[in-house]
């Protein structure tokens, strides 16, 4: 009886760990044998192969392992040689229905494809804009990165990818990107039979700002006013893709590509408006900016004038060191920088001030010219001015002195007063005149000085006084004064303990017994006491030597001390008592 035999190809597979999921090597994919949707066995090719035939085409039928006699060295395992078709053969056909040989004689074959090549990935970029540069792929805001895998055997099974190092990934979508960075993509393909891809890595570059523009300006120019010899550069900084075009317009004008910086020498004179925009290479655009600016081609304008008071004095005009020359600059935008001015022929200086002409005779000539802030200078100006057109110039202030009528010492270098004192202050000016003096105590507000004063506030002052002659030149002068207004304090002591007291509607007295002796004294802080006086019981005033007594007659006394300090300031003191025979 025959028997149909299956013949059964069996390969040698290893199952290894687990695929891994780390996005830096690729993941693990075992070597197999795939059968194609139209039947066709494709077999990787690396793959050690062995031969079984079976009687049945059941899966659990019995099978037997083949072995070759004649070609032993070579089977089991068993490779395939060919890429592509590969064929198993029996010399010659038997029909399956009658079992015989067919005629003529036909072989049979059974087609079995290798495949040993991996796949090829391709990678395009859409929806955007793209750009190769230093070895990196920028894309514009709306990319995606597209990838083709092609094989040309078994089909590919699947691509991965791995963004950053990240886990693979199966491909089955473009990939897009959100953030705006740099970004490592990797990828590969893999077969159907399990031919695995080299790594692909590629660089990319997400970008979709726009540049950074500005402005950089050269020549006289202050804030948003340029002279006429000015420029305006337009620049701008893109850190990706980098700058593919500068663009701008001005005033009402079309856009231009910006090549060379606007001259402001072929602007009128006025108001304008720059427009100005840059764009990368992937098409990304910044802002539109707008600046307005002023060209401003006029010069200044300058005044001169002489400024002072004069006085009419015999037939004479004075005219004080205060009369002056002023210049005044005039502009009609930017502002004025600077005004020079030269006299008789010297050079140039800064105008800060007016400034007082030369005392000299003849003619004076005074010449001038201003800067503006953006540079444009005015024509040279002025001319000679005759002398006799200057008064007389008086530059000096009066003289000034102060006296004293009342007491007054100087202990050290302190100067005393009293309340008493008149305060005299006196000026001369033997040119156009004295007009007038003007004086203040300590801090207070000027007073016109008419009549001597006196200081009331006893401490510390300082007088300052400003003497004016007829065209207001002036002198001061200040002194400091000690004021004291307070007379000396006067003590009063007994030589002896009281033995007593009377108590009556006039008061309380203390009783001290017979020859008891008085001290008396004063002191004054300031100017010291000049001298003391006592009196008795209304006897005469006599100089007091500080000891008074001993008192021997029993009865009734008051004594009465006046102390009176260097500046004539007065003290008095009464104290009244009993003396008693009684100890």
């Amino acid at each position: 009886m025959k028997k149909a035999f299956i013949v059964l190809l069996f390969l040698a597979l290893y199952f290894g760990n687990a695929p891994r999921a780390s996005g830096q090597e690729r993941l693990t994919h075992p070597k197999k044998i795939y059968t194609a949707p139209d039947g066709k066995i494709y077999i990787n090719k690396h793959l050690a192969l062995y031969l079984w035939i079976s009687s049945s085409p059941e899966p659990n039928a019995q099978k037997f392992r083949l072995f070759s006699e004649r070609s032993a060295k070579y089977t089991n395992p068993f490779f395939l040689d060919t890429e592509g078709m590969n064929t198993i053969r029996t010399p010659w056909a038997v029909d399956t229905v009658t079992k015989v040989p067919v005629y003529p004689q036909e072989e049979i074959v059974f087609e079995v494809y290798a495949d040993g090549i991996a796949p090829r990935t391709t990678v395009q970029y859409k929806g955007g804009k793209m750009l190769f540069k230093d070895g990196k792929i920028f894309l514009s805001g709306n990319s995606v990165m597209v990838l083709t895998a092609h094989d040309g055997m078994s089909g590919v099974e699947q691509t991965l990818y791995s963004i950053d190092g990240g886990t693979w990934k199966k491909y089955d979508q473009p990939i897009s990107f959100e953030e705006e960075k740099e970004y490592q993509v990797r990828f590969y393909s893999v077969d159907n039979v399990g031919n695995v891809e080299s790594i692909h890595s590629v660089t990319i570059v997400f970008d979709k700002s726009g540049p950074t523009a500005l402005l950089r300006f050269a020549g006289d120019t202050s804030q948003n006013i340029f002279s006429g010899h000015a420029s305006i550069r337009i620049m701008a900084e893109d850190v990706a893709a980098g700058i593919a075009g500068i663009y701008y317009s001005i005033d009402s004008g079309d856009w231009r590509t910006y090549e060379y910086p606007v001259q402001t020498k072929y602007l009128r004179q006025g108001e304008h408006t720059l427009r100005y925009a840059a764009k990368d290479k992937l098409e990304n655009y910044s802002d539109t900016i707008v600046y307005r600016f002023y060209v401003d081609k006029t010069p200044p304008i300058v005044v001169q004038e002489f400024i002072g008071k004069s006085f009419l004095a015999n037939g004479k005009e004075y005219a004080s060191g205060k009369t002056l020359v002023k210049l005044t600059a005039f502009d009609n935008k930017s502002g004025i920088a600077a005004v020079y001015y030269s006299v008789n022929g010297k050079p140039y200086e800064k105008y800060e001030k007016p400034f007082y002409p030369p005392d000299e005779g003849g003619n004076m000539k005074i010449t001038f010219y201003a800067i503006d802030k953006v540079g444009n200078k005015s024509e040279i100006q002025g001319g000679q001015t005759a002398a006799s057109a200057i008064p007389y110039v008086d530059l000096l202030g009066p003289s000034l002195r102060y006296d004293f009528s009342g007491p007054r010492i100087t202990i050290g270098d302190t100067l005393y007063i009293g309340k008493n004192t008149k305060i005299r202050l006196t000026g001369k000016d033997t040119e156009s005149g004295m007009n007038r003096i003007e004086y203040r105590i300590d801090d207070s507000e000027y007073q016109t000085y008419t009549v001597p004063f006196s200081l009331f506030t006893e401490g510390r002052h300082t007088v300052h006084f400003v003497g004016y002659d007829q065209v207001d030149n002036t002198n001061q002068l200040s002194f400091v004064a000690m004021v004291d207004t307070a007379g000396p304090v006067i003590s009063i002591l007994f030589g002896t303990s009281p033995r007593g007291r009377e108590i009556s509607e006039k008061g309380a007295l203390n009783i001290y017994p017979v020859h008891t002796v008085i001290f008396t004294g004063a002191t004054d802080l300031l100017s010291g006491v000049d001298k003391i006086q006592a009196v008795i019981n209304n006897t005469s005033e006599k100089i007091s030597t500080g000891i008074i007594g001993p008192i021997d007659a029993p009865g009734r006394y008051t004594l009465t001390i006046k102390a009176i300090d260097r500046l004539g300031n007065v003290s008095i003191k009464e104290e009244s008592f009993l003396i008693s025979a009684l100890r």
